[in-house]
């Protein structure tokens, strides 16, 4: 474990209690000073409609700055008051760091001027099991996301393992975090394949519930049946995207089931999991495709026109309501009927 050391001139400091020490200081202390985020969950993000408000009050009303900003939680292994130098001198590792003002401190760091100050708090002596959840109390004005949670208890660890580095820049693993893909609908794709149920049963809870199968990461942890899958990680999410994207099948499917250019969600799923069953065996305790993803787009592109007549026999009463096709047991059969042939 990595550890380092910062100090930040004060104007004023104080140690509340044992462990808790309050401070003011100029923003501009904070420029260039680099301080973890590791404590976070939640990391900071310039696309926050807060960062651009904070600027302006920099350059327009620095005076008034911190009676208008919350200022920055930290948590630390120790911290000291130094007199001598008027410094606050404290220590953190990789784990510890802000977990509150994350975006007060993007936006000081970079912006941060010599006519404004901030309040900074330091606690020390936290054990590092309660840093999760005194940092979601803290930012409780908006509820930490399921997915920034997991990710800062290492839940997610093993898709990071199991993915290229390509793929892996490509996720959003938390908030805040600047890849395209969502980790939720990631872990939707994959829940597919995931042991002990159906293709078809998977893709209900994939289309119906994204929490269930967070929550039942964050409850069994590795031992949570969707880790099994993590050897076809990123050729599940090639085959949905296939699915949801490729413009030569759109040409084959019926427009009602597209919005725009894509796919909608509920429906690739369903496609997804009709083209995946009987075609996944569990060997050494993980999920193994035994059919190449070349063969599987095959055969989608070839069962379009009978997923089409599916589609058309359920009438006109789910037209223009796609959500309530996908949910009803007529169409989700048809899909299983169709893949089986």
């Amino acid at each position: 474990m990595s550890w380092k050391t910062i100090s930040l001139d004060y104007l004023n400091a104080v140690e509340l209690e044992n462990g808790y020490i309050v401070m003011t200081t100029k923003t501009s202390a904070l420029k260039d000073v680099v301080i973890p985020l590791g404590a976070n969950p939640r990391k900071p993000s310039k696309k926050n409609k807060n960062v651009k408000s904070m600027i302006t009050q920099l350059e327009n009303d620095p005076s008034n700055f911190r009676k208008k900003n919350e200022g920055i939680s930290i948590i630390a292994y120790k911290a000291v008051i130094d007199k001598e130098t008027r410094k606050v001198i404290f220590e953190v590792n990789e784990r510890q760091g802000i977990i509150n003002g994350g975006h007060t401190y993007f936006v000081l760091n970079q912006h941060g001027v010599a006519d404004a100050t901030v309040r900074i708090e330091i606690n020390t002596g936290v054990p590092d099991e309660l840093t999760a959840e005194i940092a979601s109390s803290r930012n409780s004005s908006k509820k930490l996301s399921s997915e920034s949670e997991l990710n800062h208890i290492g839940m997610f660890e093993w898709i990071k393992e199991s993915v290229s580095p390509e793929l892996r820049s490509d996720i959003s693993f938390h908030e805040g975090d600047d890849g395209s893909i969502e980790v939720g609908e990631l872990l939707q794709v994959v829940n597919i394949i995931s042991p002990n149920k159906s293709t078809i049963e998977n893709a209900k809870r994939s289309y119906n519930s994204k929490g269930a199968i967070l929550g039942s990461l964050k409850n069994h942890k590795m031992n949570a049946s969707i880790v099994r899958t993590r050897n076809h990680i990123e050729e599940m999410w090639e085959l949905y995207n296939y699915i949801r994207n490729d413009q030569d099948l759109k040409e084959r499917f019926m427009p009602m089931i597209y919005e725009g250019d894509q796919m909608y969600k509920g429906v690739a799923f369903f496609i997804l999991a009709g083209v995946l069953q009987k075609r996944t065996e569990i060997v050494d305790g993980y999920v193994i495709i035994n059919t190449s993803i070349e063969d599987l787009k095959k055969m989608v592109h070839v069962k379009a026109d009978a997923v089409n007549n599916k589609i058309m026999r359920l009438g006109q009463h789910f037209v223009g309501a796609i959500d309530s096709m996908v949910a009803s047991d007529t169409f989700v059969d048809g899909i299983e009927v169709v893949f089986l042939k």
